[in-house]
């Protein structure tokens, strides 16, 4: 595990959920597609990176670090 970083595994469902390209997702956060592509693929991603990404969806970085609900 990376000091500071954490996995988003609710990072493509709520994308999806906003109906959301992943370079809306990116413009809308301030961060590049493929920290999107690596966030979605399981990588872990920087906190304040979570944070931006949370605040564009609407969530909380929490919701992003959890299991996406079952669909």
């Amino acid at each position: 595990m990376v000091p500071g970083a954490a996995p988003t595994p609710s990072l493509r469902y709520w994308r999806t959920q906003r109906a959301l390209f992943q370079e809306q997702l990116a413009t809308a956060a301030g961060v590049g597609v493929m920290t999107i592509i690596r966030g979605e693929a399981g990588r872990q991603l920087r906190l304040d990176v979570i944070g931006k990404l949370a605040t564009a969806l609407g969530v909380t970085p929490a919701e992003l670090q959890r299991q996406p609900p079952e669909t």
